[in-house]
């Protein structure tokens, strides 16, 4: 009875395991398909890039990346530095120029989420089996977060395959491997500060794994190192460098957007809070114990899950997930092969749960994936070489200095340099609504009428641009309603000018 048991068991278990390959292979080709869309796509494709571009090319050029914001201009940034250091140096390498920064940018992102693929299948491989090695490989790539975040200009897939490298090492029994460990979550630190929760579960790993001393000597290592340099370079060099790393920390929490953003999640990421927490089961227990990642699937899950609470946070924050995730099924398969009896039932249920959650992506995926594709398509048509010209007259405005232009478009924003005034709408919207800092010096010069042109990505007069996330703060959106009149629409976007005109004399006439 036993017997055929187990032979049942490891049934269900092959049919389970090969939807996961086959679901896993077709989110694969998606991504990369999804990424030839995508990556050479013309402006602003993904939300807020137009920023991380602007700081790099503040690297490039030697502009302070954190300067003040709170008076004007307002270009605020609450980030870790290495990303724009990076992307800023192989500009500078390259000599390329504004446009040309967000391809290395973009490049960047693609090679981090390659990187951590690689290095999940090897680790897999190493640990489990090359059948188990290629399974979490497959499985790591296309997960939902990369859907966009995958690509994007951001510091996110960086951060994550450093603190990912960094927590393999720092765990190691080796005392070597364990500081270059600490070296690499140092810089994920620097790259986004909420890598730090690689550094929690390293330390918590030690201490689960009986190595007390080298727990403390982790956390004590990288913390105060941390500390240090934050010191020194905020008191040295760059005054703006600690109070920016601390910005988000203030960011308020959003109940409705939390909810959204977990129906999300459960539409086109399941797998990995399903996968994690599948892994984090059975390397609690035996024989599959493994007390390392079991701390590790703990941390990320819990981290993840709080973090993201905060308001403006996305798919991105379940992003470390694809890890644990993608090294848990290669788990069941390895725990699969020797199953027999009940115990190969459970690895046939937990697999076939972890399949159907894989499978849960794969339309949205694919939904994302063909309207990319429809995207790519369009750009060749007649009527979007039209618009992408008339935008291309808006690029130049806003670069000549002899103009004066404000937009929540960051993309056009960034065009002016070291006159950018804020680069991010989002964020600038959300400071001010906390009063965090009070543009008053932007809505003088709207009711002065000093700007020739106030560009809008959506129209000022319709309703919603009151609660619209990416607009100008509601006191700018009021006194350039009262101060501008609609002057046509120019590409996608909404084009207003002074009502008085004296504003503008010339500039018709280059519109045009």
């Amino acid at each position: 009875m036993n017997s055929q048991t187990g032979s049942w068991g490891r049934r269900v278990g092959k049919m389970a395991f090969g939807v996961i390959a086959v679901a896993g292979l077709a989110r694969v080709v998606a991504f990369l398909f999804y990424v030839g869309c995508q990556f050479t796509a013309p402006r602003e494709v993904f939300p807020l890039e137009a920023k991380m571009v602007h700081l790099a090319w503040r690297v490039q050029h030697g502009v302070r990346l954190y300067p003040p914001w709170v008076d004007g201009p307002h270009v605020a940034n609450f980030f870790g530095p290495c990303y724009f250091v990076l992307v800023g140096l192989l500009g500078r390498a390259t000599g390329a120029d504004l446009d040309g920064l967000v391809p290395i940018a973009r490049a960047v992102t693609v090679a981090s989420v390659l990187g951590m693929t690689v290095l999940l299948g090897l680790y897999a491989a190493r640990k489990y089996g090359t059948g188990a090695g290629l399974l979490a490989a497959v499985v790591s790539l296309g997960s939902g977060p990369l859907i966009g975040f995958g690509v994007m200009a951001r510091p996110d897939a960086l951060a994550d395959v450093l603190g990912f490298m960094g927590f393999l090492l720092a765990t190691s029994r080796l005392r070597g491997q364990v500081a270059v460990g600490c070296v690499l979550l140092l810089v994920a630190i620097f790259t986004k500060q909420t890598a730090v929760i690689y550094l929690a579960a390293a330390v918590l790993a030690q201490f689960l794994m009986g190595r007390h001393v080298a727990a403390a000597a982790v956390a004590v290592s990288v913390v105060l190192t941390t500390l240090a340099i934050v010191a020194v370079v905020t008191l040295a060099i760059e005054p703006g460098f600690g109070p920016g790393l601390l910005g988000e920390s203030r960011s308020p929490w959003d109940g409705l957007a939390y909810r959204a953003l977990l129906v999300r999640l459960s539409r086109t990421s399941l797998d990995l809070p399903v996968c994690a927490g599948l892994g984090m089961l059975f390397w609690c227990a035996r024989p599959t114990r493994d007390l390392r990642f079991a701390a590790l699937a703990a941390t990320l899950i819990t981290a993840c899950f709080v973090a993201s609470v905060k308001k403006g946070a996305d798919l991105n924050y379940f992003l470390p997930l694809r890890a644990v995730a993608s090294l848990a099924v290669a788990t069941l398969w390895s725990a699969m092969k020797g199953a027999n009896g009940c115990r190969a039932w459970r690895l046939a249920a937990a697999a076939t749960v972890a399949a159907a959650a894989l499978s849960t992506t794969l339309l949205p995926i694919a939904v994302q994936t063909y309207v990319a594709y429809e995207f790519r398509e369009w750009l060749h048509t007649r009527n979007a070489q039209v618009l992408l010209r008339q935008y291309a007259d808006l690029v130049k405005l806003a670069r000549d200095p002899s103009r004066s232009i404000l937009t929540d478009s960051g993309h056009l924003d960034i065009q002016r340099g070291t006159g950018t005034v804020f680069a991010d709408p989002w964020l600038f919207r959300l400071l001010a609504s906390t009063e965090r800092l009070n543009p008053v010096d932007l809505q003088r010069a709207i009711e002065n009428e000093r700007y020739d042109w106030i560009v809008t990505t959506k129209p000022l007069e319709d309703p919603e641009y009151a609660t619209y996330e990416f607009g100008l703060p509601n006191p700018l959106a009021a006194a350039a309603r009262r101060h501008y009149v609609f002057a046509g629409q120019k590409a996608d976007l909404f084009v207003y000018q002074p009502r008085n005109g004296q504003s503008t004399r010339g500039t018709q006439s280059k519109a045009k």
